[in-house]
């Protein structure tokens, strides 16, 4: 297929076939409107990595027209050459910070455990009463067990 300038990166692997495997995609912050409609069209899950997006001042993740769209979203650490470390705390930080009270934490928690599941494929996994479980610690932000 013969590439137009004009054609979006996303609508160029729409064109030749790639998105139709579903492939989980990364970053997607220089999108279009039409690129969000076929990235949900073609049912790929979309990861954010908001301190390599910041860092690299790629722009800011559009979140909320993925969600109205009914992407599944995931969060996710890039790469100790675009962040400092690769501590999901400091990236879930920062993705509060990043994109303010409107997303809130119950959401970034769920894209930070369930979302990242459903991108690489995976049941996600379940805690309640009886479920066998192997250990559980929860780290607050300082290192220290948080109550449970």
């Amino acid at each position: 297929i013969p590439v137009d300038p004009s054609m979006t990166p996303i609508r160029y692997l729409a064109e030749i076939g790639f998105l139709d495997a579903a492939p989980t995609l990364v970053h997607c912050v220089n999108v279009t409107d039409e690129d969000i409609r076929i990235i949900a069209e073609h049912k790929c899950p979309v990861v954010t990595c908001p301190r390599s997006n910041r860092n690299l001042r790629c722009g800011i993740f559009p979140w909320e027209k993925f969600v109205h769209s009914g992407v599944p979203l995931a969060l996710a650490t890039d790469s100790v050459a675009s962040a400092r470390d690769l501590d999901l705390r400091s990236e879930l930080q920062a993705c509060l910070d990043i994109h303010g009270p409107s997303l809130g934490l119950p959401r970034v928690l769920e894209w930070l455990t369930a979302g990242a599941f459903r991108a690489m494929r995976l049941p996600p996994p379940s805690i309640r009463p009886g479920y066998p479980v192997d250990a559980l610690l929860l780290l607050g932000m300082g290192d220290r067990p948080a109550p449970l």
